[in-house]
This record gives structure tokens, sequence and C-alpha cells, in this order.
């Protein structure tokens, strides 16, 4: 009956708390988490994984096209510049031909006779066909322009006057050709061959012009071969793309003021249909292709719609270049990715709806169980220390519960380990205090005594100025300056000490035998007065220390073993390393005075100095085992006591052991 109605409350708090519960938040990370998942795991399989070599259906699918657009770009350029050049070479050879060339030259002064006395078109024709070096003439290049098929005629023009001395076309003899434009670079600028794709001035209709020169005997430019090519046959199956580029494939050629030379594919963006050599096409592929460049690009095309495209750039002569571009509508690319992606989504919205099907089973399942421990939970929490989770099951909610047991048993236990280490820390702050207090004390001791010193001179000064006693001011005003001094010493030193944690300088590694001998040049006076000898250990190891800090630490060793160095009849200073349970140890030892063993510690304490009359205001070894405590290490002083001289040593933290200091004051 009592599980019944707990079983009852249950579910009443399940309904009451549904969207705080763990079963809805288990409903709400399952389901994200499966639906993240499976966003990342279609997006990576899409686009790739950022950092890595593996790069996504899309970008593979792109870099197929654009192989095959490269492929089909470099096959078409190709072709078109090996049709150009055989062309080239047909009129490279009629030009050069023995018989025409005779045969020119003998025409060229009946001709040039006939036109000035006026007779010209048919009347020309009939005289000219009475000739034998005419009739060969036209016979031979009617046999060429038959035999190749690509011609649309040819003609052989004066380079004096453009007058056409024989045409593969009857009745064009005696006509002017000067009205072509590439003609007159042949008569006026001296070239030896002319390529021109333009239109016809006669028809209109888009021609392939190849011009060359015909010398006479004397290699004298005196004619003109003029081939006429309709390139409509062969660039229009040449730009035909098939079925291999898709149904948006489209190649189209330029010239190099990026018109078109041949008919588009489709309407521009505004409907209209551009017009060859009169449409200048604005698409970045076509300006570069024009511009002498290759390459594929992703772009927008002249009807402003996303494309995949190859560019290549036809150079024929050093003035004359065409530019290709081959491409395809990258909706048409990618529609087959587009449609993987959808079904992808389908399928994975099923499996989502599964998954959280599945999940609301396992809630519901291990709920339960957790919902009585909560309200085991919520009866400690009132104070019941007696009451234990009453769940018995081998999965992980009875493990917890179990765990939960153990820990009721141990809190009483913790919560009296707890109240020793409060009393622990307390003591350990009333230490802290009490060091506190002490150093408030010293310090202020110890500036007190200048401040007394300064206020008792001043008063006898006063009284010596009022007697006019000149020798009794200077010396008041000499023991008051010194007093002053004194103080400032001491303040500098209290502000380099409290520095010392806050301002660490750049750490780096340096060899020890390098700052002993940086050292031993800043003392080097001292210690030639007293003629101490120094003996710095050869093997001495690099550290990983602040340079100007440990020069601190080894000045202040070596100046305290100078002062304190006594009446020796041969004084040494050593300074080396030792190996003390495999930590590395260093030091500084003298045969001076030496120190008492109960001075040990005293001496590392704030203004303590065992000779009150030396110099100094004893902050210095404060100062040196502050500085060692800042690099992890330690400091102590060996010594035997009075005449057994003295060792004092320090160790370093190694570079790994470092610790971490506040360096946003630096």
């Amino acid at each position: 009956m009592n599980d019944k109605a707990t079983d009852n409350n249950v579910r009443d708090s399940d309904k009451k708390v549904f969207f705080l519960s763990i079963q809805s938040k288990m409903l709400i990370y399952f389901g994200s988490a499966f639906i993240i998942i499976l966003i990342l795991f279609v997006l990576s399989e899409m686009f790739g994984v950022p950092f890595t070599n593996f790069k996504g259906e899309y970008e593979q699918h792109q870099s197929e096209v654009f192989r095959n657009l490269n492929l089909v770009a470099d096959l078409k350029k190709e072709r078109l510049k090996h049709w150009v050049e055989e062309r080239r070479g047909d009129a490279r050879v009629l030009s050069e031909s023995t018989m025409i060339r005779s045969r020119v030259a003998s025409l060229l002064p009946l001709v040039n006779e006939k036109i000035v006395n006026g007779v010209t078109g048919n009347e020309l024709q009939t005289e000219l066909q009475k000739e034998l070096s005419y009739q060969a003439l036209t016979q031979y290049l009617n046999m060429v322009k038959t035999t190749y098929g690509v011609y649309d005629k040819i003609q052989i023009a004066n380079v004096l006057n453009g007058s056409i001395i024989t045409s593969t076309r009857n009745q064009e003899s005696g006509m002017d050709s000067s009205q072509y434009d590439a003609f007159s670079k042949i008569t006026h600028q001296g070239y030896d061959e002319i390529i021109d794709l333009d239109k016809d001035p006669s028809n209109g209709v888009l021609k392939l012009f190849i011009i060359r020169a015909i010398y006479s005997p004397d290699d004298k430019a005196h004619a003109a071969l003029i081939m006429h090519i309709n390139p409509d046959g062969f660039i229009k199956r040449t730009l035909h793309t098939g079925g291999g580029l898709g149904q948006t494939g489209e190649a189209l050629l330029i010239n190099q003021d990026v018109q078109i030379i041949t008919t588009l594919k489709y309407p521009l963006e505004d409907g209209t249909t551009a017009i060859p050599f009169e449409y200048q096409i604005k698409a970045r592929p076509a300006v570069f292709a024009a511009q002498g460049q290759e390459g594929i690009i992703a772009t927008e095309d002249y009807r402003g719609e996303a494309v995949l495209a190859a560019y290549r750039h036809i150079r024929l002569t050093s003035e004359l270049g065409w530019g290709l571009v081959v491409k395809r509508d990258q909706a048409e690319v990618f529609a087959p990715l587009r449609e993987s992606i959808f079904y992808r989504i389908v399928v994975g919205s099923i499996c989502a709806f599964l998954m959280l099907g599945l999940t609301i089973l396992i809630s519901r399942n291990l709920t339960r169980s957790i919902r009585r421990l909560s309200k085991t939970v919520q009866e400690v929490e009132e104070g019941n220390l007696a009451v234990r989770a009453s769940i018995i099951s081998s999965d992980e909610v009875g493990l917890l519960a179990s765990s939960f047991d153990s820990m009721l048993n141990r809190v009483q236990d913790w919560n009296t380990e707890l109240n020793k280490q409060v009393k622990a820390r307390t003591a350990e702050l009333e230490s802290k205090n009490i060091e506190l207090e002490r150093y408030t004390y010293t310090v202020s001791h110890d500036l007190k005594s200048p401040l007394v010193t300064i206020k008792g001179f001043l008063g006898m000064l006063e009284k010596d100025i009022t007697k006019a006693d000149a020798e009794r001011i200077k010396r008041d005003v000499s023991h008051i300056h010194n007093a002053a001094d004194k103080m400032n010493q001491l303040l500098d030193e209290l502000l380099e000490l409290s520095r010392v944690g806050e301002v660490v300088g750049t750490k780096e590694k340096v060899s020890l035998n390098d700052l002993a001998n940086e050292v031993l040049k800043l003392v080097e006076g001292q210690i030639k007065n007293l003629g101490v000898q120094v003996k710095i250990d050869p093997d001495l190891p690099v550290m990983y220390v602040d340079r100007h800090r440990l020069v601190e630490v080894l000045q202040n060793f070596i100046e305290n073993a100078v002062k304190y160095m006594g009446r020796q009849s041969e004084s040494y200073i050593e300074i080396g390393a030792r190996q003390d349970n495999g930590e590395d140890v260093y030091y500084v030892r003298d045969n001076g005075i030496g120190i008492e063993p109960r001075y040990h510690e005293n001496i590392f304490g704030l203004f303590n100095k065992l000779d009150q009359k030396s110099d100094g205001t004893g902050i210095g070894l404060a100062i040196v085992r502050r500085i060692i405590e800042v690099h992890g290490g330690r400091v102590w002083v060996e010594s035997e006591g009075k005449g057994k001289g003295s060792t004092f040593c320090f160790t370093i933290a190694k570079k790994r052991e470092e610790p971490e200091h506040d360096n946003s004051r630096d």
C-alpha cells in the first residue's frame, strides 16, 4: 500500500515539474545532441572538416567539375589555335610560292598600266583573262580554295593602291581592297603577316582575314595575299559543348576588347540578345581571359547567374589574342548534392523521432528510482541523518544510493576533521598576525630612531642659532643630515624588500659562473683592498632565474664575506655547488669571523645585525631570503661558530617547478 502511494506521489510530482525533471532534461539533451551530431555529420560530409585533409563532397564535386572545365577549355584552346596555325601555314606557303611570286611579278605592271588608263571592272577582267599568267594564277588559287574547302575567297592585291589583281571570285579584278583595316598595316607599317577577325566591310559577314605580303624578286613587298575565311563552321563546332557540360554548359569566345566574337547561348540579364563585336561582356572570367590570364573561378556570368568557369587566353600573334571561357551554372552542378542533403535530412528526422521515443522509455525507468533517492536527500537536508535510501539494484542508481548511505556515515567524521582544520588554519592565521605585528613594531622602531635624532638636533640647532655658534650649527646640521640619510636608506631598502615578490623580471637560462664573474667585477675594489682570494668552481651549472635578482643575492653574500672577513693570514672566498639528497645546493663560503649557531636564523630577519656598529641597515639578508623564496628555493647559513668561517647556501627550483607569480605590475 505504501509503495503504491509512493508511486502515485512520484507520478504527481512528475506531472507538476515535468519541465524541470530529469526525464525532460534527458529528452532535451539527447534530442539536442542527436540533432547536433546529425547536422555536424551532414555538414562535415558535405563541406568537409576544418583543419583536416577531408574536404567534403561539395569541394570534391566542385574540384571535379573544375577539372572537367579545365580539360574542355584546354582542348578547345588547342583546337582553335591549331586551326588558326594551319590557316597561317597555308597563307605562308602560298605567299612564298615561286609560281605565285613569278605570276604576280609579270601581271603587276600590266594591271597598273590598265588602271592608269582607266580600265577597271569587267573591262579589266576581260583584258586580264587574255593573259596566260592571269589564267594560271586564277586557276591555282581556285584549286587551293576547292581543295581546302575552308576559304570563302582568296585575293591578291597591289600594295601600292590596294587594287585587286586577281580573285577566286570573278569581276573583282581592279576593285579596291584598302577598305580592309588590316590591309593598311601591310602597305604602310611593313608587317609580313596580319591576322584579324572582323566583319567584312562589303557584306557585314564575320570573317577571319589572313593577309601576307608577296615579295618581288628584289625582296620588296609589291603585292598582298588576302585569304577570307568564314569561321562560323569551325568555331561554332569547336565551341559546341554537347552533353559533356550538362544543359547549362557554354563556351564563348571574346576578343582583346572583351567583345563577344560569337553569339551567346542565353539572352542577357535584361532579356536582350547580345550582338557580336558590339556587346562588351563584363563577367570576370571573360575580362581575365582577354587580359591574358588563365585559371578557374566561381563567379557570376553575363546573366548574373552563379557559375563555375575555366578561362584561357589564345595568343595568335604578338598583337592578336582571344579569350576563351567555358562555364556551367552552379545550380545545375550542385543540384545532386542538394537532393542528397534533402534525403539525408528526411532520414535523419525519422531517426531523431525514433531516438526521442527510445529516450522517453529509458528516462521513465530511470527517473522513478532517482525520484525516490531525491526524496531521501530532501529528508537529510531537513536534518534527518538517520534516514537511508531503500533502493537496491545493480545499476548506477543502486550504486549511487549505496554511495549516498556511505556518505551519510562519513559526514560526522568529516565534520570533526573540518573543525580540526579550522582550528589549525586559525592558529596559522594568528601566527601570521603575530609576525605582522612584530614586523610593524620593528619597522616603526627602526624608523623612529632617525626621527628622534632629527628632532633632538633640531632643538639643539635652534639654541645654537640663537647663540650664533657656527661650529655647533654645522655639527647639528651634519647630524640631522646623517639621520635623514639613514631614514632614506631604510625606506629604500624596505621598498626593495616589498617589491621583490611583485616585480619579477624575465627568467632566463644563466650560467652561475657568468653571474659570479659579473658580481666580482662589481666588488673588485673591496676584494683587492683586503687581498681576498676568490675561487669559483669551473663546473657550476646553468640556472633558470631572474638574472638581475640573482646578481643581488651573490653580491650580498660576497660583500658580507669581505666585510666580516676579520684578520686572516690568507683570506679566501669560494663560490661553488654540491648535491644534497639529489638537490642542487649553491653556496658562498669564506674563512671569516663565523656566526654562532644561535644566530643562524636571526640574521635573515628584518633589521637584524650581529654587529650594531657595522654599516648597513640589516635588511640585506631579508631581501636575499625573499628573492630565493620567489624563485621557489630556500636559503640558510652553515657555521661552526666564531672564527670558523661561514657558508651561505641556497637552492633554486627547477624550471618545471617554477612557481607562478602575478606580473601584472611589471
